[in-house]
């Protein structure tokens, strides 16, 4: 398996099983799209475990490098091509990104980018459309001491019934739901 994503530093990726246990779970021809990818870790390791399971797969990351500027851009790019994984990445935010693809078009997309209430709330409506049926939407930080705005749209927007957590290496926390389980997402 391609490890090249370990020796990237950093503590905001917890959620390598959770994206192993997605990575097998996929089908064996799909598209995925990691949104909010930071420095390029996690979205290194889920890249790592598709083609560990034999998956021929689409992956596409998502940044608007905000906090990094070009240096954040350049550093993602820098593992991007040092890991020699096929990912295609994005420059741009979240929501302008969303409109670059047709309705149905991912198996598997996670959110990582906003944390805030209204900005989690915009990025679950526009891209559950973007997930087929039978594909996943999926999100980190679900963490209420530290990330209340992502917790209160997550909780608004999706059924509890449909609604699966999973606790993280840190605490942080995946939410996660399949949408083919799901006639209508949203609460309200």
């Amino acid at each position: 398996m391609n490890n090249y994503y370990q020796t990237i530093n950093g503590s905001m990726f917890d959620f390598e099983n959770f994206y192993s246990k997605i990575a097998e779970s996929l089908p064996l021809v799909c598209r995925v799209a990691e949104v909010g990818v930071a420095d390029g870790k996690s979205l290194l390791c889920l890249a790592s475990k598709l083609e560990h399971y034999k998956k021929n797969a689409l992956v596409i990351g998502v940044d608007n490098c905000a906090y990094g500027h070009d240096d954040q851009r350049n550093e993602i790019i820098k593992h991007i091509n040092k890991s020699k994984l096929d990912i295609d990445f994005l420059q741009m935010s979240s929501l302008d990104a969303s409109c670059k693809f047709n309705d149905g078009y991912f198996d598997f997309v996670f959110l990582d980018s906003s944390h805030t209430y209204e900005q989690t709330k915009a990025e679950i409506r526009l891209w559950i459309h973007k997930v087929k049926d039978g594909g996943i939407l999926a999100g980190h930080d679900y963490d209420i001491v530290n990330n209340e705005g992502v917790v209160m749209a997550v909780n608004e927007l999706i059924r509890e019934e449909n609604l699966n957590i999973e606790q993280t290496s840190n605490g942080c926390g995946v939410w996660w739901f399949t949408k083919r389980e799901i006639k209508n997402v949203y609460v309200q």
